[in-house]
Protein backbone atom coordinates (compact mmCIF):
# COMPACT_ATOMS: atom_id res chain seq x y z
CA UNK A 1 0.00 0.00 0.00
CA UNK A 2 1.49 3.43 -0.94
CA UNK A 3 2.25 5.95 1.75
CA UNK A 4 -0.47 8.52 2.36
CA UNK A 5 0.38 12.17 2.81
CA UNK A 6 -0.60 13.66 6.15
CA UNK A 7 -3.66 15.93 5.85
CA UNK A 8 -2.98 19.65 6.19
CA UNK A 9 -4.03 21.00 9.55
CA UNK A 10 -5.83 24.31 10.03
CA UNK A 11 -3.73 27.20 11.29
CA UNK A 12 -2.99 27.00 15.04
CA UNK A 13 -4.35 23.45 15.24
CA UNK A 14 -2.24 21.04 17.30
CA UNK A 15 -2.11 17.35 16.49
CA UNK A 16 -2.11 15.16 19.64
CA UNK A 17 -0.70 11.70 19.03
CA UNK A 18 -1.56 8.72 21.25
CA UNK A 19 1.11 7.49 23.64
CA UNK A 20 3.46 4.95 22.12
CA UNK A 21 2.98 1.39 23.40
CA UNK A 22 0.98 2.20 26.51
CA UNK A 23 0.99 -1.53 27.28
CA UNK A 24 4.77 -1.42 27.75
CA UNK A 25 4.39 1.71 29.86
CA UNK A 26 1.90 -0.10 32.09
CA UNK A 27 4.27 -3.01 32.68
CA UNK A 28 7.10 -0.61 33.46
CA UNK A 29 4.93 1.22 35.99
CA UNK A 30 4.03 -2.07 37.69
CA UNK A 31 7.70 -3.05 37.62
CA UNK A 32 8.69 0.31 39.12
CA UNK A 33 6.28 -0.09 42.06
CA UNK A 34 7.62 -3.58 42.79
CA UNK A 35 11.23 -2.49 42.33
CA UNK A 36 10.78 0.28 44.88
CA UNK A 37 9.44 -2.28 47.34
CA UNK A 38 12.13 -4.89 46.58
CA UNK A 39 15.19 -2.89 45.43
CA UNK A 40 17.64 -5.82 45.56
CA UNK A 41 15.52 -8.01 43.24
CA UNK A 42 16.11 -7.89 39.48
CA UNK A 43 12.51 -7.38 38.33
CA UNK A 44 11.84 -7.05 34.59
CA UNK A 45 9.03 -6.66 32.09
CA UNK A 46 8.74 -9.43 29.50
CA UNK A 47 6.12 -9.22 26.76
CA UNK A 48 2.88 -9.56 28.71
CA UNK A 49 4.19 -9.99 32.23
CA UNK A 50 6.42 -8.61 34.95
CA UNK A 51 8.88 -11.31 36.03
CA UNK A 52 9.84 -11.47 39.73
CA UNK A 53 12.69 -13.94 40.41
CA UNK A 54 13.18 -15.71 43.74
CA UNK A 55 16.39 -16.98 45.32
CA UNK A 56 15.35 -20.62 44.93
CA UNK A 57 15.58 -20.30 41.14
CA UNK A 58 11.85 -19.98 40.51
CA UNK A 59 10.08 -16.90 39.20
CA UNK A 60 6.59 -15.44 39.48
CA UNK A 61 5.08 -13.88 36.38
CA UNK A 62 2.74 -11.03 37.28
CA UNK A 63 0.13 -10.22 34.64
CA UNK A 64 -1.96 -7.06 35.16
CA UNK A 65 -5.47 -7.45 33.80
CA UNK A 66 -9.09 -6.40 34.02
CA UNK A 67 -11.94 -8.89 34.25
CA UNK A 68 -14.51 -8.38 31.50
CA UNK A 69 -18.27 -8.94 31.69
CA UNK A 70 -17.89 -12.44 30.18
CA UNK A 71 -15.42 -13.48 32.96
CA UNK A 72 -12.39 -13.24 30.70
CA UNK A 73 -9.53 -10.78 31.12
CA UNK A 74 -8.21 -7.83 29.14
CA UNK A 75 -4.41 -7.80 29.41
CA UNK A 76 -1.55 -5.81 27.87
CA UNK A 77 0.68 -7.24 25.14
CA UNK A 78 3.77 -5.16 24.36
CA UNK A 79 4.71 -6.93 21.12
CA UNK A 80 4.28 -5.38 17.66
CA UNK A 81 3.85 -1.84 18.98
CA UNK A 82 1.51 -2.86 21.80
CA UNK A 83 -2.13 -3.87 21.94
CA UNK A 84 -4.79 -5.14 24.35
CA UNK A 85 -5.57 -8.84 24.34
CA UNK A 86 -8.46 -10.90 25.67
CA UNK A 87 -7.49 -14.06 27.55
CA UNK A 88 -9.45 -16.82 29.24
CA UNK A 89 -7.33 -18.25 32.05
CA UNK A 90 -10.02 -20.73 33.09
CA UNK A 91 -9.97 -22.24 29.59
CA UNK A 92 -6.15 -22.33 29.59
CA UNK A 93 -6.06 -24.17 32.92
CA UNK A 94 -8.78 -26.58 31.79
CA UNK A 95 -6.84 -27.40 28.61
CA UNK A 96 -3.64 -28.23 30.49
CA UNK A 97 -5.59 -30.28 33.07
CA UNK A 98 -7.36 -32.27 30.35
CA UNK A 99 -4.08 -32.93 28.53
CA UNK A 100 -2.40 -33.96 31.78
CA UNK A 101 -5.12 -36.49 32.57
CA UNK A 102 -4.99 -37.93 29.06
CA UNK A 103 -1.19 -38.16 29.07
CA UNK A 104 -0.96 -39.61 32.61
CA UNK A 105 0.89 -36.55 33.91
CA UNK A 106 3.20 -35.98 30.96
CA UNK A 107 1.72 -32.59 30.07
CA UNK A 108 2.80 -30.97 33.31
CA UNK A 109 6.10 -32.88 33.29
CA UNK A 110 6.90 -31.58 29.81
CA UNK A 111 5.93 -28.03 30.76
CA UNK A 112 8.13 -28.17 33.88
CA UNK A 113 11.10 -29.46 31.90
CA UNK A 114 10.71 -26.78 29.25
CA UNK A 115 10.44 -24.02 31.84
CA UNK A 116 13.62 -25.36 33.47
CA UNK A 117 15.29 -25.02 30.05
CA UNK A 118 13.78 -21.55 29.68
CA UNK A 119 15.32 -20.44 32.99
CA UNK A 120 18.66 -22.20 32.64
CA UNK A 121 19.39 -20.99 29.10
CA UNK A 122 17.50 -17.66 29.18
CA UNK A 123 15.28 -18.76 26.32
CA UNK A 124 13.07 -15.88 25.08
CA UNK A 125 10.00 -18.08 24.73
CA UNK A 126 6.87 -17.10 26.63
CA UNK A 127 5.46 -19.39 29.31
CA UNK A 128 2.04 -19.41 27.64
CA UNK A 129 3.63 -20.45 24.35
CA UNK A 130 5.39 -23.30 26.16
CA UNK A 131 2.11 -24.48 27.68
CA UNK A 132 0.08 -24.25 24.45
CA UNK A 133 2.80 -25.90 22.37
CA UNK A 134 3.20 -28.72 24.93
CA UNK A 135 -0.51 -29.54 24.87
CA UNK A 136 -0.63 -29.46 21.06
CA UNK A 137 2.50 -31.61 20.80
CA UNK A 138 1.17 -34.30 23.14
CA UNK A 139 -2.14 -34.34 21.29
CA UNK A 140 -0.45 -36.18 18.40
CA UNK A 141 2.79 -37.61 19.84
CA UNK A 142 2.64 -41.41 19.65
CA UNK A 143 4.15 -41.96 23.12
CA UNK A 144 1.98 -39.32 24.83
CA UNK A 145 1.06 -41.50 27.83
CA UNK A 146 4.29 -43.47 28.31
CA UNK A 147 6.25 -43.45 31.59
CA UNK A 148 9.55 -41.77 32.52
CA UNK A 149 11.56 -44.08 30.25
CA UNK A 150 10.26 -41.98 27.36
CA UNK A 151 10.85 -38.51 28.82
CA UNK A 152 14.19 -38.06 27.03
CA UNK A 153 12.46 -38.83 23.72
CA UNK A 154 9.63 -36.46 24.64
CA UNK A 155 12.05 -33.54 25.01
CA UNK A 156 13.96 -34.41 21.84
CA UNK A 157 10.83 -34.77 19.71
CA UNK A 158 9.24 -31.64 21.19
CA UNK A 159 12.28 -29.50 20.34
CA UNK A 160 12.41 -30.91 16.83
CA UNK A 161 8.76 -30.00 16.25
CA UNK A 162 9.07 -26.62 17.95
CA UNK A 163 11.54 -25.43 15.31
CA UNK A 164 8.77 -25.75 12.72
CA UNK A 165 6.80 -23.01 14.47
CA UNK A 166 9.21 -20.08 14.20
CA UNK A 167 7.09 -16.94 13.64
CA UNK A 168 3.97 -19.10 13.79
CA UNK A 169 0.81 -18.45 15.77
CA UNK A 170 -1.54 -20.48 17.92
CA UNK A 171 -5.15 -19.89 18.91
CA UNK A 172 -5.56 -19.25 22.61
CA UNK A 173 -8.12 -21.38 24.51
CA UNK A 174 -11.52 -19.77 25.07
CA UNK A 175 -10.99 -16.80 22.73
CA UNK A 176 -10.47 -15.96 19.07
CA UNK A 177 -7.13 -14.34 19.94
CA UNK A 178 -3.87 -15.75 18.60
CA UNK A 179 -0.47 -15.68 20.23
CA UNK A 180 2.69 -15.33 18.18
CA UNK A 181 5.69 -17.58 18.80
CA UNK A 182 8.30 -15.16 17.43
CA UNK A 183 11.72 -16.46 16.42
CA UNK A 184 14.22 -15.07 18.94
CA UNK A 185 14.40 -18.49 20.58
CA UNK A 186 15.28 -20.48 17.44
CA UNK A 187 19.06 -20.66 17.92
CA UNK A 188 18.69 -21.80 21.53
CA UNK A 189 16.09 -24.39 20.55
CA UNK A 190 18.42 -25.73 17.84
CA UNK A 191 21.28 -25.95 20.34
CA UNK A 192 19.04 -27.75 22.84
CA UNK A 193 17.88 -30.17 20.13
CA UNK A 194 21.48 -30.98 19.18
CA UNK A 195 22.29 -31.72 22.82
CA UNK A 196 19.11 -33.76 23.31
CA UNK A 197 19.93 -35.87 20.24
CA UNK A 198 23.43 -36.53 21.61
CA UNK A 199 22.01 -37.41 25.03
CA UNK A 200 19.52 -39.86 23.51
CA UNK A 201 22.32 -41.56 21.56
CA UNK A 202 24.45 -41.85 24.70
CA UNK A 203 21.50 -43.35 26.58
CA UNK A 204 20.95 -45.82 23.76
CA UNK A 205 24.58 -46.83 24.21
CA UNK A 206 24.17 -47.05 28.01
CA UNK A 207 26.61 -44.19 28.58
CA UNK A 208 24.66 -42.47 31.35
CA UNK A 209 27.52 -40.16 32.35
CA UNK A 210 27.82 -38.53 28.93
CA UNK A 211 24.04 -38.41 28.58
CA UNK A 212 23.75 -36.58 31.91
CA UNK A 213 26.40 -34.08 30.80
CA UNK A 214 24.33 -33.19 27.73
CA UNK A 215 21.09 -32.91 29.70
CA UNK A 216 22.77 -30.58 32.19
CA UNK A 217 23.68 -28.27 29.30
CA UNK A 218 19.93 -27.95 28.69
CA UNK A 219 18.50 -27.98 32.21
CA UNK A 220 21.44 -27.29 34.50
CA UNK A 221 20.62 -28.94 37.81
CA UNK A 222 16.98 -27.88 37.63
CA UNK A 223 15.72 -31.16 36.19
CA UNK A 224 17.09 -34.68 36.43
CA UNK A 225 16.07 -37.67 34.32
Amino acid sequence: MPDRAHPKLPHRCHLILPATNVQSQLLQEVRSVLQDRYPSTRIRGDGQVVVVPFQNGHSVELLPGWRTTNKKFLVPNTHDGGHWQTVDHDAEIAQVTSSDLRSKGNARRLIKMLKAWQRECNVPLGSLVIELRSVNFLRKWEHFDKDATHHHLMIRDFLEELLNYANGTCKMPGTEEKIGYGDEWVSKAQSALNRAEKACKFELGSDERKASEEWRKIFGNQYEF
